[in-house]
C-alpha cells in the first residue's frame, strides 16, 4: 500500500485520493462482509479487518498522503496551474499572494492551539512517517 505515493509520482499524476471502502446498508456486499470471518463494518458503513483496523487504515491513508503531498509537489501543482493551464489570471494571483500570509498565519495559530505545530512542521519538511 505504501508504494501508492511513489507510483503516483512515477506516472506523473498531480493528485491522489485515498478512500475507504464503504458498504451501503442494503448492498449484497454487506452480507458477504458480515459472513466473512475477520471483517467488520463500522456504524458509517466502512469496511475493515482484524489485520488492518479502522485506526490502522486511517494511519496508512495519512502516511500515503504525506508521502505524496510534499512542499515540492504543491509548488509543481501551483506552477502547472499558473503557467501551463493558465488556471489563474494575474489579478487572481495577486490577490492570492496578498491573502497567503494571513492564511499561513491562521494555519500556524491553529496548529499551535492544537499543540501539534512542531509535529506538523517535522512531518512536512523533515520526515514523513
Amino acid at each position: 500500500m505504501f508504494y501508492i505515493a511513489q507510483f503516483a509520482k512515477e506516472i506523473g499524476v498531480d493528485i491522489i485520493a485515498c478512500n475507504k471502502l464503504r458498504i451501503e446498508k442494503f448492498s449484497p456486499l454487506r452480507g458477504l462482509a458480515e459472513k466473512t470471518p475477520g471483517y467488520h463494518i463500522t456504524e458509517r458503513g466502512e469496511l475493515y479487518s482484524d489485520t488492518y483496523s479502522h485506526a490502522a487504515l486511517k494511519k496508512i491513508g495519512k502516511r500515503i498522503k504525506f508521502a505524496f503531498y510534499t512542499p515540492s509537489r504543491f509548488v509543481k501543482i501551483l506552477w502547472k496551474n499558473i503557467f501551463i493551464t493558465k488556471f489563474f489570471t494575474f489579478r487572481e494571483l495577486l490577490s492570492l499572494f496578498i491573502a497567503f500570509p494571513r492564511l499561513l498565519a491562521s494555519v500556524i495559530i491553529r496548529e499551535k492551539r492544537r499543540g501539534r505545530l512542531k509535529d506538523s512542521l517535522k512531518r512536512t519538511f523533515i520526515h514523513n512517517p
